[in-house]
């Protein structure tokens, strides 16, 4: 195919950024431990105050009762809104990998290239196939049925994103290498120590979770925010190199 056909299409997913990149909020990503948490509190209270049953019966009844159903009813919110956030990471991830995988092929077409830059521009393309889809769904729903599942959904979050930065940095420094023009791929998702992760969460007992979270939501945000900039750049390279459209 001709290089005009790629650069429309490279033009067309960029242009799909907006919808598969997602932003998530990190309001709403911490949201869930939050809630979890408030409802935990409640729980606590509820029993203290059966502490005073014994001169004030009524009121030490009325109060576990209420702060036991507003526990509840909080918990039941919360794994509902976890549910729902841990789906969009895992969803974002999956159209993430997807649409810049498309992309570095179709660059790769576009520029052609022997040599070690080709070959390293071929090995990455391979090794990004290695990052497949993971299921949002069963993997969003089991994260909240089995507790401790979900932590090892949050390190996958974080690895596979850090993996995933350092292709693409090896990438594009290929492309700058066939290109003779420098294009400068910054890599903001750092490596996080799952071990000391969950040792924090749980010595927190589930505080430390609401900064896991956070992460989660805000380093991808990050690394869309460098797409934006290099795949502008990185087009205007390749038509430059095309010369004027016949």
């Amino acid at each position: 195919m001709s290089i005009d056909y790629h650069i429309a299409r490279i033009r067309e997913l960029i242009e799909e950024a907006g919808e598969a990149d997602e932003r998530v909020s990190e309001g709403l990503a911490v949201a869930p431990v939050i809630m979890s948490l408030a409802s935990l509190i409640l729980y606590v209270i509820g029993f203290a105050a059966l502490g005073f049953a014994r001169r004030r019966p009524l009121g030490a009844a009325l109060t576990f009762l209420s702060t036991m159903i507003l526990s509840a009813l909080i918990g039941l919110a919360a794994a509902g809104l976890g549910i729902y956030v841990v789906y969009k990471l895992i969803r974002r991830r999956n159209r993430h990998f997807v649409r810049a995988r498309r992309l570095c092929e179709n660059v790769a077409a576009a520029l052609g290239g022997e040599g070690e830059a080709g070959y390293q521009i071929r090995r990455v393309l391979e090794e990004m196939e290695e990052l497949g889809e993971r299921d949002a769904v069963v993997w969003a729903v089991l994260s909240w049925i089995i507790p401790f599942l979900g932590l090892y959904v949050f390190h996958f979050l974080n690895e596979d994103f850090r993996r995933h930065e350092a292709l693409e940095a090896r990438f594009y420094g290929a492309v700058s290498q066939l290109t003779g023009r420098e294009l400068r791929f910054d890599r903001v998702i750092p490596s996080r120590s799952t071990v000391l992760y969950i040792v924090l969460t749980i010595i927190t007992v589930g505080i430390f979770a609401v900064y896991w979270l956070y992460t989660l939501a805000r380093d991808p945000n990050l690394h869309f925010a460098q797409h934006r900039r290099v795949e502008m750049e990185l087009l205007r390279i390749l038509e430059e190199r095309r010369g004027p459209a016949t």
